[in-house]
């Protein structure tokens, strides 16, 4: 008797959301979903378990995944698509840990890495790229994540929902193959937990539950203690991005879209480590500029619809 089959659910073209190599739901892949792979098993009385023992991304190959960024963000969520298939497939192997050549076409067996080995390169040799950030980042996301349901927000993105097991906390799963969109909904509690690709966190609050995100290609997880799950239309007032940061001494945007057809008043808090300000041609919409103190502080601005808010964010640490 075999104890397992190996296979390896390599996506071969397109993007995740598309070509999503064994997601279970998926019966527009160019490969087996697991579902039939896991019925065709059975019909030959194979009775082990289904390793996946090879999966991931070459950006030295993939001329629709360059990048070490899209080959973090596409990794990742090819894991995503496999855990919908977490009771058919029984492991997942990522392939391979050492990039020992810059990417070249002719070198697709060793840009799969996510650590750079390159020859006779000592400054660089041993340096992680992105990949190595954002598996480690999915490691401890997933690693006690209990698959729910798929989320098929539209077309072009998706998503999936998960319990973790030691917690009871929850958590869901986004991506897309557009440059962004935005998904609204109602998770029934005042507080979540946002986590990027790699690993940064930001607390979000809201009094009435319903939560807006801008998706990208790279996934974010959400977590926390949610009291409901149901996908709703978007925000009268929502934020453009849901995740903002800025480097030591740089700026960040922060958009914020009203599209009620009232004029409205927008709060705002900063810490002592930041200023916050309104740029020129914003002040005769917005109400004028907010004021500026070197400790934490307060205001209100009006919005006016449909015109966007944008505030610009200073670290002045």
């Amino acid at each position: 008797n075999q104890d397992f089959i190996s296979i390896h659910p390599y996506m071969t073209k397109g993007d995740p959301v598309t070509n999503a190599a064994m997601d279970i739901n998926n019966t527009t892949a160019d490969q087996v979903n697991a579902a039939e792979l896991y019925e065709l098993c059975k019909e030959y009385g194979f009775e082990g378990e289904i390793w996946a023992t090879e999966y991931g991304i070459s950006p030295g190959w993939h001329v629709w995944a360059q990048g070490d960024d899209v080959q973090a963000a596409y990794i990742v969520s090819n894991y995503l698509n496999m855990t919908s298939a977490e009771d058919v497939i029984d492991k997942m192997i990522l392939f391979r840990l050492d990039e020992r050549f810059k990417g070249t076409r002719k070198d697709i067996e060793y840009t799969y890495g996510i650590i750079r080995t390159y020859e006779n390169d000592f400054p660089n040799r041993g340096a992680a790229k992105l990949g190595y950030l954002a598996e480690s980042n999915k490691n401890i996301m997933m690693y006690d994540a209990k698959y729910i349901e798929k989320i098929k927000l539209n077309n072009n993105t998706i998503g999936y929902r998960y319990k973790k097991a030691e917690s009871g906390v929850d958590m869901f799963a986004m991506f897309t193959n557009k440059k962004s969109d935005i998904m609204s909904v109602d998770l029934g509690t005042k507080e979540v937990v946002l986590t990027d690709l790699y690993g940064n966190e930001t607390t979000l609050t809201s009094d009435s539950g319903v939560y807006t995100f801008t998706v990208s290609k790279e996934p974010f997880y959400c977590t926390g203690k949610f009291g409901k799950f149901e996908v709703v239309d978007f925000s009268d007032v929502y934020p453009v991005q849901t995740y903002i940061g800025a480097s030591f001494g740089g700026t960040a945007e922060i958009d914020f879209i009203n599209n009620t057809d009232e004029v409205l008043e927008a709060e705002f808090e900063v810490d002592g480590k930041s200023q916050i300000k309104v740029p020129e041609e914003c002040k005769s919409k917005c109400g004028g500029e907010p004021p500026k103190s070197s400790s934490s502080c307060s205001g209100s601005l009006q919005v006016l619809p449909p015109s966007v808010l944008r505030f610009e964010t200073m670290v002045i640490m």
